[in-house]
């Protein structure tokens, strides 16, 4: 009886150490790496519920919808990884900093992040945006699917900054020891695109049927509400 009871006292900690913030200079090693790696992983898996969202609704509409984030996915997939190096090279150097206690070279890292990664998604949203329609003659896209996929690329470029803007808070909180809060933010996130796809796609209730817009939409005003919350985040420390 008392073994089950230390057992279930074990378990209880263990619990307990994943829901906490981690002790990260004297704590475990194996339970400050499986929390701060655990909710960033949990966060990768909802950038890829964006177009699994919108694939699935736009299925429904037909196989020319379906092929917009289908031929989409994989531009916008690149883009997303050059955005995740950025900030992970921003991550490392304000972790050190952090851990030296600089607080000045902190702030500037933190700017520096921010900038340099802004000034590259417009660069990289307005080159998309006017470049659309030569990637998808590149990718040998049908016709019959062609306009609506011009479309919805198009919008999903509008959108980079946002993404951008996302994950430049998502390092810095990273920086700071914190994975956990980007990941709620990231969940919130998706869950509002999988509420808005079928609204504005299907015009459900007073949203107008915008079909594959519609999604690029959703996704896009969802990456907006998650950038704009992170920075908020940000300067409210």
């Amino acid at each position: 009886m008392q073994k089950y009871g230390n057992n279930r006292k074990k378990r209880f900690n263990f619990i307990n150490a994943l829901s906490s913030p981690p002790d990260i200079l004297h704590g475990t090693i194996w339970k400050t790496i499986l929390h701060l790696s655990l909710p960033i992983i949990i966060a990768h898996l909802f950038q890829t519920l964006y177009n699994l969202a919108d694939a699935f609704w736009l299925g429904k509409v037909g196989k020319t919808a379906l092929a917009a984030p289908t031929i989409t996915f994989p531009i916008i997939f690149v883009i997303i990884a050059v955005a995740s190096g950025l900030a992970v090279g921003g991550t490392t150097l304000l972790a050190q900093y952090k851990g030296a206690k600089d607080d000045a070279k902190v702030n500037e890292t933190a700017t520096n992040t921010f900038v340099l990664i802004g000034i590259l998604s417009i660069m990289l949203s307005v080159i998309g945006y006017i470049f659309s329609p030569h990637l998808l003659n590149l990718l040998q896209t049908p016709k019959d699917a062609y306009i609506e996929t011009l479309n919805y690329m198009r919008i999903m470029f509008v959108g980079i900054p946002f993404i951008f803007g996302f994950f430049v808070y998502r390092g810095i909180m990273q920086g700071y020891g914190d994975t956990v809060t980007p990941m709620k933010v990231s969940g919130f996130s998706v869950v509002l695109n999988i509420i808005l796809d079928p609204l504005l796609i299907f015009g459900w209730g007073p949203f107008p049927k915008l079909g594959v817009v519609g999604a690029g939409i959703a996704t896009v005003f969802s990456q907006f509400l998650s950038s704009v919350i992170g920075i908020v985040f940000l300067v409210s420390g």
